[in-house]
């Protein structure tokens, strides 16, 4: 799904397959299943959207219990784009997150330019509360 429909840059490995089973490892060990979804077109039964959420290890409540995950990747089939499915997996996730404790949500979202995803966290009320220092070490 990501291969096909994503742009070249956001393809972040050759072996995509190993880098999956990697991540699915480490949610099913760490989070909850709904942090993996797929989208099923009825009339097809063909997959056209997938996404996932990671329980995010550097966040803890006062009672040293996970309370965030990262939204990881998201990805829609072109021909069925905005059509509201990011909002129906988001929707979801939020829930199912909600129910465990999970308050706090945190994505790379490409900056102000990515005016999709600046327009959609608006739709939906969401707040830029911090950006990510990034440490780079040059030899």
């Amino acid at each position: 799904m990501h291969a096909e429909n994503m742009p070249e840059t956001a393809r972040i490995t050759p072996n995509i397959e190993g880098l999956f089973d990697s991540y699915v490892d480490y949610v099913f060990k760490y989070g909850h299943n709904f942090m993996i979804m797929f989208i099923r077109y009825k009339p097809t039964g063909k997959i056209v959207g997938c996404g996932s959420c990671l329980p995010n290890p550097f966040r803890k409540d006062t009672k040293g219990n996970y309370d965030s995950i990262v939204a990881y990747s998201w990805a829609i089939n072109q021909e069925h784009r905005k059509k509201g499915l990011t909002l129906l997996m988001f929707g979801a996730t939020s829930l199912q997150a909600w129910k465990k404790k999970l308050r706090y949500t945190s994505t790379p979202t490409g900056g102000e330019e990515n005016l999709r995803i600046t327009k959609f966290a608006n739709f939906i009320n969401l707040q830029n509360k911090r950006t990510h220092l990034i440490l780079e070490l040059n030899l």
